[in-house]
C-alpha cells in the first residue's frame, strides 16, 4: 500500500544587485508545493523459529539472567548489624540491660523463699523414700529364709 501526500513549503530566493556606490539586496519567499511518495510500513521478514527452539532460548536467556541472591548487597545488609557509637545509643542500650536484669533478678529473689522450700521438701521426700526402700528390702530378705535352715538349728540344739 502506497500513499501520496502533499506538502506545502516556503521557498526563499535572494538577489543582489549592486550599482557602483550602491549595493542592493532583496529576499523573495514564495510558497512551494511538493508532493512526497511514502512507502508501505511492512513488518520486516524474521527467520522462523520452532517452539522448541523459542523455549530453549528463553531458558538461556534465564540461566543468563539468573542472580546469586545471597552475594546481593541488600541480602548481606539485612544481616549484619550496624555499629551506632552514639553515646545516647549506648545509654539508651545500658539502661535496657539494666532493667531486664534487674526484672530477672526481682523474679529471683522473691521466689526465693519458695524454691528453698521445694528443695528442703524434694530432699526430704528422697530420704523417706531411701528408708522405705531399706525396710523394705530388709523386711523382704527376713521372710525369705530356706526351709531347713530353721529345723536344722532346732535339731543341733536338741543334741
Amino acid at each position: 500500500m502506497t500513499s501520496t501526500t502533499s506538502m506545502t513549503s516556503m521557498t526563499s530566493t535572494t538577489s543582489t544587485v549592486t550599482t557602483p556606490g550602491l549595493t542592493t539586496t532583496t529576499a523573495i519567499t514564495t510558497p512551494a508545493s511538493t508532493t512526497a511518495l511514502e512507502c508501505c510500513a511492512c513488518t520486516p521478514v524474521r527467520p522462523t523459529i520452532s517452539v522448541q527452539q523459542a523455549e530453549e532460548r528463553a531458558e538461556q536467556l534465564a540461566r543468563e539472567l539468573q542472580v546469586d541472591v545471597s552475594t546481593l548487597s541488600s541480602t548481606i545488609r539485612k544481616k549484619t548489624s550496624a555499629k551506632d557509637e552514639r553515646p545516647s545509643a549506648k545509654m539508651v542500650g545500658s539502661i535496657g540491660i539494666i532493667m531486664l536484669s534487674l526484672t530477672l533478678g526481682l523474679v529471683v529473689v522473691l521466689d526465693a523463699d519458695y524454691i528453698y522450700k521445694v528443695v528442703k521438701m524434694i530432699q526430704k521426700w528422697r530420704r523417706i523414700q531411701r528408708k522405705l526402700k531399706l525396710a523394705k528390702e530388709k523386711s523382704a530378705s527376713a521372710s525369705v529364709e530356706p526351709e531347713g535352715h530353721g529345723k536344722i538349728e532346732n535339731d543341733t540344739n536338741q543334741t
